[in-house]
């Protein structure tokens, strides 16, 4: 019996098929993300803006506090809360899949949909970046020992000292955490996100399910569309975060039509 059949209100028969898809599957969403970018060109752009700008906001005011760290991890979680910031524009897709009439406006009704559950998918991905964070500066603190440990206050590492590798176990520790959040925030949230900005009925913990699913049974697609997410991401903040403009619409449009091809309607 699978183990998800032991949680309340959840068995193989009331869930969703899960589709099996090619492993090349993922470069077909990327083309459909595009087809809807070029359809709804203005509410694309103006996401990618608020967005880039917000990161880059947050990304300033870590650094200049001190916090190269935390603003460097901040780039790589993304990932973490890329799907949640993206609600508007899975409804933007929803709509154009649709043939119903797009407007800035209407990207709000992705979180009407489902706002509790969704709500409640944010508070999942603080209680990650918090264990992140924890887990990290334990593991640093045992490296370097508390009265040694400058990290939350910014003293022990500059850009000079990481281009120097000069503290490699602190950078390396906090890698590897971080790593391992993005990892279980994407099998966790890859289709659950778009699921519930899709379907009043469904709840937090069964979409997680099903995504937790979709992952164990296309493997090789979801693998190489987690690497694509990560190379687009990764372009995309490297010019201080001016390539999610474009890369963050494209890849959010992109997500919704996985999660189409994979979760039975």
């Amino acid at each position: 019996m699978a183990w998800y059949a032991h949680i309340p209100h959840i068995s193989a028969n009331s869930l969703p098929a899960i589709h099996s898809v090619s492993s090349d599957k993922p470069w077909l969403w990327l083309a459909a993300g595009w087809s809807d970018f070029i359809k709804a060109p203005a509410i694309s752009l103006a996401y990618g803006l608020v967005v880039s700008l917000a990161m880059l906001a947050v990304f300033q005011l870590l650094q200049t506090r001190g916090l190269l760290l935390h603003a460097l991890g901040l780039m790589a979680g993304f990932a973490l809360i890329g799907p949640l910031l993206a609600v508007g524009l899975y409804e933007i897709s929803r709509r154009l899949e649709q043939r119903l009439p797009v407007r800035l406006l209407d990207s709000w009704g992705g979180w009407r949909t489902n706002a509790r559950s969704l709500l409640g998918m944010g508070l999942l991905i603080v209680l990650i970046v918090l264990a992140w964070l924890v887990l990290a500066a334990s593991i640093m603190a045992s490296l370097y020992g508390d009265e040694e440990l400058g990290f939350f206050n910014g003293t022990l590492l500059d850009w000079q000292s990481l281009l120097l590798l000069v503290h490699w176990p602190m950078v390396l520790s906090f890698g590897l955490v971080g790593l391992l959040a993005v990892v279980v925030s994407y099998v966790s949230m890859v289709v659950a996100v778009p699921l519930l900005t899709d379907r009043e009925e469904m709840n937090m913990l069964t979409a997680i399910v099903l995504s937790l699913r979709t992952v164990r049974e296309n493997p090789a697609a979801m693998i190489l569309w987690a690497v694509l997410i990560a190379a687009f991401t990764g372009l995309a903040v490297a010019p201080v975060f001016l390539g999610l403009i474009v890369v963050f619409p494209l890849l959010a449009y992109s997500s919704w039509h996985a999660y189409r091809d994979l979760i039975e309607h």
